[in-house]
């Protein structure tokens, strides 16, 4: 699936149909794009109806399903190989909302029953985009590993600029009483550079703080400390590959104040130095 050394691939299903549940795990990210028809992406235990112009995400290691009628809908699957796909760089507030749809942690993400989607209100656009690029995979001609990686850019762009114009990214998981875990967990998101305690959090959002955490943990499956390293983390990968800047500048850019503790959470978390990390981008 992913010989070609771009780190992703596409297909495109015409006439999918899938009445029966088999739930599956992956080891690659699943965009999966609803072109025409109806279904329902199962994640878990929970169940989200799926229609026409839709991408729903599906993280590496999540158990899933798309189930459909005997109709069916045209879908197309993008994978991502997380370890080996390279991100884009676009604009910084392009680039903020791109690290919470593809974190480049695999770690980085909410484990359980949820699902990130988008609804595309232009989806002309994005289906065009996406048939180029499928053909390029398909017809393998001269130059179209360039060509499928520029069209790749371009659908990723257009994500997140509907993320951007939309108010933020359409989390899905069926539990109205977490509301304050997901704008807290939104708050660590837009600014995780920033100093910040539980302490400072309860007091912002005029809650317990001890009721804070437990909402939090129950809500993301980490404590909060825990949320942001990683919210961090994923930032510094992201600036480490993309940028000259070195080690310390990227740890304090990314809120870390101790450089020895950023180098051991980046090696804990991401598996090397930050140095090797980012010998391995550049090579």
């Amino acid at each position: 699936m992913f010989d070609d050394g771009l780190g992703f691939s596409s297909r495109l299903f015409t006439h999918y149909v899938n009445k029966k549940k088999d739930m599956h795990a992956n080891d690659f990210t699943l965009l999966s794009v609803i072109f025409e028809g109806q279904g329902t992406h199962m994640i878990g235990d929970m169940s989200f109806h799926e229609s026409g112009g839709s991408l729903g995400v599906t993280f590496q290691g999540q158990k899933h399903d798309i189930l459909t009628d005997e109709v069916g809908m045209s879908v197309m699957n993008v994978y991502i190989e997380t370890d080996h796909f390279r991100l884009p760089n676009f604009s910084p507030q392009e680039n903020q909302v791109l690290q919470q749809l593809l974190p480049l942690n695999v770690n980085h993400h909410f484990w359980g029953n949820r699902l990130l989607r988008i609804q595309f209100r232009d989806f002309a656009k994005v289906s065009k985009v996406l048939l180029m690029m499928n053909d390029e995979f398909l017809e393998k001609r001269v130059g179209w590993k360039t060509c499928a990686r520029n069209l790749m850019d371009t659908f990723l762009q257009l994500c997140c600029r509907e993320i951007i114009e939309q108010g933020g990214l359409d989390v899905q998981d069926q539990q109205q009483h977490n509301a304050v875990a997901e704008e807290v967990r939104y708050y660590l998101e837009d600014h995780y550079m920033d100093i910040m305690s539980t302490a400072d959090l309860a007091l912002k959002y005029r809650i317990n703080k001890q009721y804070l955490c437990k909402c939090f943990k129950e809500y993301t499956g980490q404590t909060i400390i825990e949320y942001l390293t990683q919210v961090r983390i994923n930032h510094a990968m992201f600036a480490i590959a993309h940028t000259n800047q070195s080690i310390s500048t990227v740890a304090t850019e990314t809120g870390f104040q101790d450089l020895s503790f950023f180098n051991k959470k980046f090696k804990f978390l991401v598996g090397c130095t930050p140095r090797a990390y980012r010998q391995q981008k550049n090579r």
